[in-house]
């Protein structure tokens, strides 16, 4: 029985220069195919006689072992251009059974931005081009459900600082060359309307625009803005839609009836022939690193795409990663900043509320009465709690065990809506036991509220005002997002709380009370992005609070009021913890000074994820004795099992040339088939991590 599919092992691996050649002149048979595959290779297949010669860029559905791929082509083939293993014997080639595109999904510039991104991150081609095409092949795709218009809205006159910001940008855009700017703005400062009049201006001189944001449920209400000034020529496109709705937005920007996208990270890959600007606002949001293979980041595709097309970046964010800061400071990128809210007013600072000398329930009594006074006014209030579920942990009174969860060792957290234990890593559901498998004991105690305890609580007193839960659970389902922030921004008191969701892009003058509910929750974790992730988290969420005429204020829980960042913004100076902070990241050669690779190695037992791990570092060393990178570890993960697998972390300091990330999954893959483990074993290699948790 023949293979399906040949694979071209030895041949260079795609550029992007062949899908500019013309392939008319030969008659085609064969196509050089990338499969989602995690394999550094292509495959070739036959084209029959029945089929136009698809161009590079379409997907073609091609038999795979028993079952059937849909993979992507990179360029067509005659006999004479196949390698000599195969031209002398094109029978064994199999035939691909259909074209799926009469036009390609993925032009000359995506395919080559595909293949920097195979490069630099350590993936494979095939699944690289497969992220990039987030959508599946449907026969009649379904049109997304008409949204209701927003009234047209009246530019308001810019502020100073805006219009010195906006010139910046349009003369970038007028010189048609690649330009990448930081746009460093307190909350509440006017970004958004900065990026409208960019993209306003960009398209009146027919180019095009991507807008980037970093949660799903920023889409409504950022979608609405655009559309009321740019008009129906914005299209939305996320993961929450429908696999229908979201080919139906691809097909608009083909057929040129969308000219503005606006979306989550794989936006990045709107195929917009003309593309003149990229905006990424919160561009220090961690969630712009996809957390699955490929482990890309959407700031660095969007900064190589717009360098090969001279297209304009937009950085924008009130905290800016420590990266940013760096590069605009080196002059990568040129600043502009906008240090006054619109309407004058400044963002309140966090009043810091000492729970070392509280007692009683979640919130302390100076958060309880200003509560108080604000849903009292009539005014909305927003409460903060990263930590979803309604308890951390259920523990034994008797013995002090957890239950945990089997493939993970980690205690589960409790849903109180379900009656469930739930591991919040593999998904894992138990019920609660009446007895400890530990002791037998039979007492528990839930510790460490999350969101659902807290509503709750909340529920009960406040009984006559609308409570609000925004956080995973909450918006599993379709339309969640939109319908509770509707909810919550109808006429009235009202009060929103959840998980970092809440806390960024969310713009609701009535706000005047923000309640940090545990401040210290991911400040002492063992990540060294710990500290800027709670600084960001804190100056995000304070900025929704005093947007409209009547003041804000925050309130922030803590045990550690004494910490560096914690301190700093009480203060209102967060430069001095910044400068303090990159100090230490150059002392320590950490990111934005030296870059960082991540490898996981995996295993079911954890003796063979040891040696596996062991093997590789030595191995390393013995290839690259005069490597200026520095390899760490093995050490424990910080999760050391997970979904079942016992994992070991290295860490490479500097940066690794092609050739070194393609050695480590090679040189992987022999010590596993040494040890016999081929299969079992498992490397996760991660450039540029966005945590090393």
């Amino acid at each position: 029985m023949t293979r399906p599919g040949l694979p071209l092992g030895a041949r260079p691996r795609y550029d992007g220069s062949m899908a500019d050649r013309d392939d008319t002149a030969a008659e085609p048979r064969f196509l050089d195919v990338a499969l989602p595959l995690p394999v550094r290779r292509s495959f070739s297949y036959r084209l029959p006689a029945a089929l136009p010669a698809p161009a590079p860029g379409c997907r073609v559905r091609v038999p795979l072992g028993a079952g059937v791929e849909t993979g992507v082509v990179l360029r067509v083939l005659d006999g004479a251009r196949l390698e000599p293993a195969l031209r002398d014997r094109p029978d064994r080639v199999k035939e691909i059974l259909e074209v799926l595109d009469p036009e390609p999904w993925l032009d000359a510039p995506l395919l080559r931005l595909g293949a920097w991104l195979a490069d630099y991150y350590g993936a494979a081609l095939g699944e690289t081009l497969r992220a990039m095409i987030p959508v599946k092949p449907l026969r009649r795709p379904r049109a997304p459900a008409p949204e209701p218009p927003p009234a047209p809205d009246a530019p308001p006159r810019p502020t100073p600082a805006q219009a010195e910001a906006l010139a910046s940008v349009t003369a970038a855009l007028d010189a048609g060359a690649f330009a990448a700017f930081l746009l460093h703005g307190v909350t509440g400062s006017g970004k958004t309307e900065v990026y409208l009049r960019a993209i306003a201006h960009a398209l009146d001189a027919g180019r095009q625009a991507i807008v980037l944001v970093p949660e799903i449920s920023l889409t409504p209400q950022a979608a609405r803005r655009f559309r009321a000034r740019l008009g129906e020529r914005v299209g939305v496109f996320h993961s929450g839609l429908s696999a229908g709705e979201r080919l139906a937005v691809w097909r608009g920007i083909r057929e040129g009836g969308v000219d503005v996208v606006l979306g989550p990270r794989s936006a990045v890959f709107a195929p917009l022939p003309r593309l003149g600007l990229v905006v990424i606002d919160e561009e220090h949001d961690g969630s712009y690193k996809q957390s699955e293979k490929p482990r890309y980041h959407a700031r660095s595709v969007a900064l190589v795409r717009a360098r090969a097309l001279g297209a304009v970046v937009v950085l924008g964010s009130a905290t800016p990663s420590l990266e940013s800061l760096h590069n605009a400071r080196r002059g990568k990128y040129r600043l502009l900043v906008l240090p006054e809210r619109v309407g004058g007013g400044h963002a309140p600072r966090p009043e810091l509320v000492d729970l070392r000398d509280q007692e009683g329930g979640l919130l302390a009594p100076a958060l309880e009465d200003a509560l108080d006074v604000c849903l009292g006014r009539g005014e909305k209030a927003m409460l903060l709690l990263n930590r979803r579920g309604h308890s951390r942990l259920r523990l034994c009174r008797d013995c002090g065990e957890p239950q945990r969860c089997s493939r993970c060792d980690i205690p589960l957290t409790y849903h109180s809506g379900r009656e469930r234990l739930i591991c919040h890593y593999c998904g894992q559901e138990r019920r609660l036991a009446p007895a400890c498998t530990e002791c037998g004991g039979g007492r528990w105690v839930l510790l460490g509220a999350g969101t659902q305890q807290l509503e709750m609580d909340l529920e009960l007193r406040f009984p006559d005002i609308r409570v609000l839960r925004m956080d995973m659970d909450s918006t599993s389902r379709k339309g969640a997002h939109r319908r509770i922030l509707d909810e919550f921004a109808a006429p009235g008191p009202a009060l929103l709380l959840g998980t970092q969701m809440i806390a960024k892009g969310h713009h609701f003058p009535e706000v005047t009370l923000v309640g940090v509910v545990s401040a210290d929750t991911g400040l002492f974790l063992p990540d060294y992005r710990a500290a800027e992730r709670t600084w960001q988290l804190l100056e995000q969420v304070a900025g929704r609070a005093g947007r409209g005429a009547r003041p804000g204020r925050v309130i922030a829980q803590t045990y550690n009021p004494d910490h560096p960042v914690l301190a700093s913004l009480a203060a209102g100076r967060a430069e001095d913890w910044v400068e303090r902070e990159l100090r230490d990241r150059c002392q320590l050669g950490y990111p934005p000074f030296r870059r960082l690779t991540s490898l996981l190695v995996s295993a079911p037992e954890e003796e063979a994820a040891e040696e596996a791990a062991r093997r590789l570092v030595r191995d390393f060393h013995a290839a690259w004795p005069d490597s200026p990178v520095e390899l760490l570890g093995p050490a424990p993960a910080f999760l050391p099992r997970l979904k079942g697998r016992h994992r070991r972390q290295l860490l490479v300091k500097g940066p690794l040339a092609r050739d070194q990330k393609a050695w480590f999954a090679e040189r992987f893959a022999a010590i596993a088939r040494t040890m016999r483990r081929t299969g079992a074993l498992g490397l996760d290699l991660d450039v540029d991590p966005e945590s090393l948790l």
